[in-house]
């Protein structure tokens, strides 16, 4: 106890002795004092950084590099005791319009209620980490039944399936959940975790909102994509890609008024891929940004040697996805096109559907308000298969309503 003194006040030899000691002690008791607050300091510090490594801001959840770890640690423990774990893969269903409508502090907002509706559904001893963005990972451990898993995703798809209310106006989202096991259907932590992402991205491809478990074929499918988009990344620079034309003829006098672009696919081994096959893995890759620059430069240079044989009034229309409208250079890459073949810009029309209308309206209006302005034409495409308003249409600047075949199939036989 560095606070006791002594309390010998002599002048002699001794007094001196016991002067000098108690100054030895006051000093030591400062110092220790100091220690004991820099350790505690220190410790405070330690806790906070390990709760920055290892806990999400946001939800106070274990984050990704915690994930990581515990997951190892599961799977030996379920290989070395012969137990069955499961891995479930979430991600929210619906989230980024939350987050695009209301803002990211908002959005921030949803994920944190989320997460506690998420947790108050599992076991004391089920971990639940948020893993990036809107994605979250359940680990559950010594599973007797594989029905009780089920039952955890039907209730995590109930948690989630009530309302979030923020500024008075109800937002829902639902979840789509991807379940794989170790040790049946993996035994290392990354090849489960590869596994559930596959069986999550089938349960969004069913309708979202539901519980897919992994199987065999879906890696056989997930090969095969990862292949054709290999195979993807080279078909442009190898001539693999083709413009098939279809023609648009007036139902009054025949006459060929114009021209759609369609874009196949001539695989050297597998031959001619659908873009039904071919596109929705552009989309998911990025490839799409590559392969519709190649079209909108191909479809104008041959729309020019169309009105060279004589057809001069035609116009060429081409399908447009999001996410080329929304790329930044989007509206440089249909000018340069046109600057390039030298074809008249009222000759070429862009091609929308409904739910590209819908999903980023502002930025969207204001990108076919700069094609008005170069002088291209703009049509929605497959019109009545989603929004379906017509008071929605006033607000976009289009040229032509192209209506889905679904209006007037058993036509003229149905009364």
């Amino acid at each position: 106890d560095y606070s006791i003194r002594s309390e010998h006040v002599s002048s002699d030899e001794i007094g001196k002795l016991s002067q000098g000691f108690n100054e030895m002690l006051a000093h030591i008791q400062v110092n220790d004092e100091k220690l004991a607050y820099e350790l505690t300091e220190r410790y405070r510090a330690e806790k906070h950084l390990d709760k920055l490594a290892y806990y999400d801001v946001i939800t106070d959840l274990p984050n990704r590099h915690f994930f990581h770890e515990h997951l190892d640690r599961a799977v030996e423990h379920a290989i070395t005791t012969k137990q069955t774990m499961a891995l479930l893969f979430l991600d929210l269903d619906n989230f980024k319009i939350v987050n695009d409508t209301l803002g990211h502090k908002t959005g921030d907002l949803l994920l944190k209620q989320a997460s506690a509706r998420l947790s108050n559904v599992l076991r004391q001893n089920d971990y639940i980490c948020r893993i990036g963005g809107d994605e979250f990972a359940i680990i559950i451990e010594k599973i007797i039944h594989i029905d009780d898993i089920s039952i955890v995703s039907e209730k995590c798809i109930e948690a989630l399936s009530n309302p979030f209310v923020f500024d008075g106006k109800n937002f829902f989202i639902g979840v789509s959940i991807g379940i794989s096991f170790c040790p049946d259907d993996a035994t290392t932590a990354n090849d489960l975790l590869v596994y559930s992402d596959m069986a999550m991205y089938e349960a969004k491809i069913r309708g979202k909102n539901n519980t897919q478990f992994y199987n065999r074929e879906m890696n056989e499918e997930h090969s095969r994509k990862y292949q054709l988009e290999s195979d993807l990344r080279h078909a442009i620079e190898q001539g693999q890609m083709e413009l098939y034309y279809q023609p648009q003829v007036d139902a009054y006098n025949g006459a060929v008024t114009g021209v759609e672009a369609l874009m196949r696919w001539n695989h050297p081994e597998k031959g001619l891929i659908s873009p039904d096959e071919f596109i929705p893995i552009a989309e998911e890759s990025g490839l799409i940004l590559s392969l519709g620059q190649w079209l909108i430069s191909m479809a104008c240079q041959h729309c020019n040697q169309i009105q060279e044989t004589g057809l001069s009034d035609i116009t060429t229309a081409i399908n447009i996805s999001g996410i080329q409208i929304r790329e930044n250079n989007f509206i440089d890459t249909v000018r340069n096109a046109l600057e390039k073949s030298g074809i008249e810009p009222g000759c070429l029309e862009l091609e929308l559907t409904e739910s590209i209308l819908i999903d980023d309206r502002a930025l969207v209006i204001d990108k076919v308000n700069q094609l008005k302005t170069l002088g291209v034409h703009v049509a929605i495409d497959d019109f009545g298969t989603g929004f379906s308003s017509m008071n929605f249409l006033k607000s976009f600047p289009i040229n032509k309503i192209k209506i889905d075949k679904s209006f007037i199939s058993g036509l003229p036989q149905s009364s």
